[in-house]
């Protein structure tokens, strides 16, 4: 299973903690994880790079901003999740009834997810935040 989660950098939408959150757990899992600095950027700025995105489950602020967003540059996408409205541990259960994954629970492998998380969280909130608090 492949998801693209969209880090909100143009806005603050999306809570960065559960952006992290969510894409630990989902790599701990075996989920592959693609984390875009700005889906709306993306799909405004660079539409040639949406096709690949739009075969994912997309991550994001609000599942109908997904579904316009993919049909005003002419893909589909019918797997989007809403992570503004939901916590990382409620899309993770759904990501893994869909992919048939699980977290690991062992020690060194919650050790592992924490420490990938707080480098995923530092990295998201690198990235320019260009519009709002």
């Amino acid at each position: 299973m492949n998801i693209t989660l969209c880090a909100c950098a143009s806005r603050t939408f999306i809570d960065k903690t559960q952006v992290a959150k969510l894409a630990a757990m989902a790599q701990c899992a075996g989920i592959n994880v693609e984390i875009v600095e700005d889906l709306c950027e993306i799909c405004e700025d660079h539409p040639e790079q949406v096709k690949a995105i739009a075969q994912t489950t997309i991550v994001a602020c609000h599942s109908r901003a997904i579904k316009n967003l993919m049909e005003w540059v002419g893909e589909k996408n019918e797997q989007a999740l809403d992570l503004r409205n939901h916590s990382a541990e409620e899309l993770m259960h759904i990501l893994t009834e869909r992919s048939g994954c699980e977290v690991p629970s062992d020690e060194a492998s919650v050790c592992k997810m924490a420490e990938e998380e707080a480098r995923i969280l530092a990295e998201v909130k690198a990235y320019p935040k260009k519009v709002g608090d």
